[in-house]
């Protein structure tokens, strides 16, 4: 019969009172968590305004794709331990699912995803992910109109509950939705803020900056860009003015272009969401175990291996402390292995779609043009098209 491994008597003494550490600590850290603040799943509505905003005071939104905020280098990307794959997936559906709730309100007009910054909409909401994990989410947004004003410039931080990854969530609501019904409920807050004549200004010089960008020389002293980098609108051109007839038409096509790309990006939140939602899921239980055991996935490990190590001492919880070890190792271990797999289906769907963008045909004038690529290449020729086409009307062979 084998004996116990031999060690000498100081560090035999040592890692017996190690070895009860670890179920002490797994005890406590269980205690602490549920000390914790108790976290609910927050279905709560955006606010809609208590006055309906007339239709020529309605500001349309457009909601730029976020940046993923992945780093540049592999050591930052290890470091802060961002999965490349994932943010990639997330800077399309979390725009998206932003567009959804500010679009439920009714305090706008047309809310739109963009591709690319445009002139083109009387708002900008640009948004950067912070930090996502599973557990919690943190972004930075910053709000911007036509005129240049910054509405505001905010960060946001949400915490999941357990019960947001349970099928009883209902359909529709992420598991951090109070990021984005804050969001909609800050531009509510200052666009309530705005008079009838600051809202008209904001449409007046959206329209006049994109007229601007299109004919420079034509448009010039209409909007003029401060020192503070504002812009101010000094004039608006007639009623009748054939040039804004054809920025109009220009504009709108932007507009349906765009408004086109919506069964995208909404196909695109549909196919990811499921690997995405499980995703978020293992990480957010790799998260909390983390929490409750104090430490990360090192010392989560470490804390295993100590009560294994204590219970082969032997001591009242031997055989509890080395399945408790063992446990804790291997759901480590089937954690890291779910996490990577997500990531696998994300990578695999993403690459689909970007493959499986459909062409896009449209008619300029006198002539019928297909767009390919990618929903970004796509949306930069269509900006490049659409002003060639409005100089070649204006007998201009390039921009001014």
């Amino acid at each position: 019969m084998l004996g116990k491994p031999y060690l000498p008597r100081s560090l035999r003494h040592s890692l017996r009172r190690i070895s009860l550490t670890p179920i002490a600590m797994f005890g406590l850290a269980l205690a602490g968590c549920h000390s914790q603040e108790f976290r609910t799943v927050d279905i709560r509505p955006a606010t809609t305004l208590a006055d309906p905003v007339p239709e020529e005071q309605l500001l349309d939104v457009g909601i730029a794709v976020f940046d993923p905020n992945v780093p540049e280098t592999y050591d930052e990307v290890i470091e802060q331990q961002v999965n490349v794959e994932v943010r990639r997936a997330e800077s399309y559906y979390m725009a998206y699912h932003l567009k959804t709730v500010v679009e439920a309100t009714g305090n706008w007009g047309a809310v739109r995803v963009l591709p690319r910054h445009t002139d083109a909409v009387d708002l900008i909401v640009s948004g950067q992910i912070v930090l996502s994990q599973g557990e919690r989410l943190a972004l930075a947004i910053q709000v911007r109109d036509a005129t240049g004003t910054v509405w505001f410039s905010k960060s946001y931080l949400s915490l999941a509950s357990k019960y947001a990854y349970g099928e009883s969530l209902p359909h529709g609501v992420d598991p951090f939705e109070p990021v984005y019904t804050q969001i909609a409920d800050d531009l509510a807050n200052y666009f309530s803020t705005l008079s009838a004549e600051a809202r008209q200004v904001i449409r007046h010089t959206a329209h006049m900056r994109f007229a601007q960008g299109l004919v420079p020389v034509a448009y010039e002293d209409y909007v003029v860009n401060t020192p503070s980098g504002t812009t101010t609108l000094k004039r608006l051109p007639a009623r009748n003015d054939p040039l804004m007839h054809q920025v109009r038409r220009v504009r709108e096509r932007e507009f349906l272009f765009i408004d086109a790309l919506d069964d995208y990006y909404a196909d695109y939140k549909r196919r990811m969401y499921p690997y995405y939602q499980n995703w978020r899921e293992a990480a957010y239980k790799q998260s909390m175990a983390a929490l409750e055991m104090n430490s990360r996935k090192r010392q989560r490990a470490f804390v295993g291996t100590l009560s294994i190590v204590g219970g082969f001492l032997g001591g009242p919880a031997t055989m509890s402390g080395i399945a408790t070890g063992a446990e804790m190792l291997q759901s480590n271990i089937h954690d890291t292995d779910a996490l990577l797999k997500y990531v696998d289906s994300l990578q695999e769907v993403s690459s689909a779609m970007e493959a499986e963008v459909a062409p896009q045909t449209l008619e300029l004038e006198n002539r019928t043009v297909t767009l390919t690529g990618t929903v970004e290449k796509q949306y930069d020729n269509l900006r490049r098209l659409l002003t060639e086409s409005y100089l070649t009307s204006l007998g201009l062979e390039e921009v001014p």
